[in-house]
């Protein structure tokens, strides 16, 4: 009976999608099983940031990490510091490699270089909205629907390096927490924010045509500085 299905499983939340760059490229030069170990190693690392932030991990697709938060704020700040902690993790590894080595690697100071060696980026795509949660033991270990759907094109198809952008049932939900809202993106050009609620300075709209995304903003120039 799929209407008890639906009754039993759907729920609204958020997704949110965490994809490492240059996956294919360390594994070009670094090999699979070295990139490959790196990966799960990163994961385990950056994991935690999630449920600190009232999120749940639900699974790794191959570079990329999923994850279910039943706000959008609470996704927007985990995955920000989980791209921050993964800068902060790349540049460590440089000075490790770099700083105490007696002969240093001749990549050591020459930043297009150092960022050849180690995973240094990521893109973030989040998308909220009703979906079909799967529950092992009653915690969420998958989840299907638009809103999955969504996050995966933004995060993996549309947002660059440092970049995150979010559909457009995560504004609204967004701006819900906020107390404000509804926006559409067809009438109005300027989303209402106040620079500064969940670290974030503005958002900018994406009009794709058959849907409206947003890019998150976290500072005045719009994008996560490599120095904090």
């Amino acid at each position: 009976d799929t209407a008890a299905i639906s009754e039993m499983y759907t729920q609204e939340g958020s997704i949110f999608l965490f994809d490492l760059g240059s996956f294919g490229s360390l594994i070009r030069r670094r090999g699979v099983v070295i990139t490959l170990s790196e990966i799960r190693t990163i994961w385990y690392e950056l994991s935690p940031i999630a449920g600190d932030n009232n999120g749940i991990v639900m699974k790794s697709v191959g570079d990329s990490l999923q994850m279910y938060f039943d706000n959008v704020s609470d996704g927007l700040i985990a995955t920000r510091a989980m791209y921050l902690a993964l800068i902060t993790r790349w540049k460590d590894k440089v000075a490790l490699a770099c700083d105490d080595a007696e002969i240093q690697p001749a990549w050591c100071g020459v930043e297009s270089e150092e960022r050849k060696l180690f995973f240094n980026t990521a893109a973030v795509g989040g998308g909220y909205g009703e979906m079909i949660v799967i529950p092992n033991d009653g915690t969420p270990v998958d989840a299907f629907g638009a809103a999955v759907n969504n996050a995966y094109f933004a995060g993996e198809e549309e947002a660059e390096h440092g970049q995150t952008i979010i559909d457009d049932g995560a504004l609204q939900s967004l701006l819900g927490e906020k107390g404000v809202g509804p926006f559409d993106c067809g009438k109005e050009s300027t989303i209402p924010w106040t620079a500064g609620d969940f670290g974030i300075d503005h958002l900018i709209t994406i009009d794709y045509g058959f849907a409206c995304y947003y890019t998150v903003c976290f500072d005045a120039e719009c994008k996560i500085p490599d120095d904090e």
